[in-house]
């Protein structure tokens, strides 16, 4: 699984068993949190990213390949809980 930085987040892939365990065919899930440049703060460790700027992520390089030129992203995705959140960032 790949692991890396992205906008003040550290955020991994997802294994198949636990992208089927919640329902989803994508997502990447943020496995430590220092929003620096999160509008909102609040985001936590578990979210699960599935969206940048409404389009469905496929894969790590896809995800990267969305934030790359942007002056400004949101992330949409869910929690492991189900609730669902969007988050805006600052690039």
């Amino acid at each position: 699984m790949k692991t890396a930085a992205v906008l003040g987040m550290q955020v991994t892939e997802m294994s198949e068993e636990e992208k089927h365990s919640m329902g989803i065919k994508y997502g990447l899930k943020v496995v430590h949190s220092q929003p620096v440049q999160l509008y909102d703060p609040n985001i936590n460790e578990g979210f699960i990213i599935t969206k940048v700027n409404g389009t469905p992520i496929k894969s790590f390089q896809h995800f990267e390949e969305l934030l790359k030129g942007k002056d400004g992203v949101m992330l949409g995705g869910i929690y492991e809980d189900g609730t669902h959140d969007h988050y805006y960032f600052e690039t």
